[in-house]
């Protein structure tokens, strides 16, 4: 099987809503993206990217990863991040240099047991565990790579 690892592409010159790259596998894994609804003016984080990796592309991790961006593409330190499963965790983003991700959230759960974003205004992804799309209710490792990026809201056409 192909390696299917997604990689984002970042159009960060004074956009206001970067592209969002949304894996079709998480659609089979049911996550949910509940996009925020931004005011004119505020700042917030926008998913860009969403990727599931399954069993083999995760190489035996089974966390949730997750980049934070700035509005060119940098990555942002110190920014909490709020993972979900039952109770509320909250870890915040690290330079983690040559690495993919600023910041991971172990999994252990299956089905749609967990739901991330960023702590401040920001899309929340949900409903992500374990499993695999042909069989959900085992606890296969299997995994979640995030990327949100700092936008500002411009004003509102019409």
């Amino acid at each position: 099987m192909a390696d299917r690892t997604f990689i984002p592409q970042i159009n960060n010159a004074g956009q206001d809503q970067p592209a969002l790259i949304w894996d079709p596998r998480l659609d089979q894994r049911n996550a949910v993206l509940t996009e925020y609804q931004p005011r004119p003016g505020t700042t917030w984080y926008k998913l860009i990217h969403a990727e599931w990796r399954d069993v083999e592309q995760s190489h035996g991790l089974h966390h949730i990863l997750v980049d934070v961006l700035d509005e060119w593409g940098v990555r942002l330190t110190g920014v909490p991040v709020r993972f979900v499963n039952g109770g509320e965790f909250i870890a915040f983003t690290e330079p983690k240099p040559g690495e993919e991700a600023a910041v991971s959230f172990g999994m252990f759960a299956v089905g749609c047991a967990y739901s991330v974003e960023v702590a401040y205004a920001s899309d929340r992804v949900s409903c992500l565990g374990l499993g695999t799309i042909d069989d959900p209710d085992h606890a296969l490792h299997t995994s979640y790579y995030f990327v949100f990026q700092r936008t500002t809201q411009g004003p509102q056409d019409g």
